[in-house]
């Protein structure tokens, strides 16, 4: 019987048996993983080299390439919820047909890492508890967040 709220446990079990069924999908977290830490490195190297390595300018460079690795993360991990998608379908996942659909939705990817990113950099006003930082963004994004933001 199916928990209306899985537990951490239940989503972990759930993830190694499609990992099981279709062994080749362990390649999608190596790849998030490395295309992370390039896409970090790449961005965030040459804006240190340019602006400098002290106070503002690189924590603007950081930021940078914090945005840029997370949206390279979450490309791959919607990937792979598309390839358990398509498993729990009774289709047979491939990296390729995984990729194509995350990539199809690359605008709201790179708008979420951005939400992300700025959430994690914890640009939150105390006056306007966790809204913080989002009290600005646009009705159409707002709406959208999960409750607990």
């Amino acid at each position: 019987m199916a928990t209306k709220n899985p537990t951490g446990k239940a989503i972990l079990q759930a993830s190694l048996q499609l990992f099981r069924q279709d062994p080749q999908m362990i390649w999608l977290p190596v790849m998030a993983t490395v295309t992370a830490l390039l896409a970090f490195a790449i961005v965030t190297g040459p804006l240190v080299l340019l602006m400098g390595y002290k106070g503002f300018a690189l924590a603007l460079a950081v930021a940078c390439g914090s945005v840029v690795a997370t949206a390279a993360t979450v490309i791959f991990n919607v990937a792979l919820a598309f390839a358990a998608n398509d498993r729990i379908e009774g289709r047979t996942p491939t990296i390729s047909s995984s990729m194509g659909q995350a990539w199809g939705r690359r605008g709201v990817i790179f708008e979420w890492a951005l939400l992300s990113a700025v959430r994690q950099s914890g640009c939150s006003s105390s006056d306007s508890g966790s809204w913080g930082a989002f009290s600005a963004l646009p009705a159409d994004w707002r709406g959208s967040l999960p409750p607990t933001w």
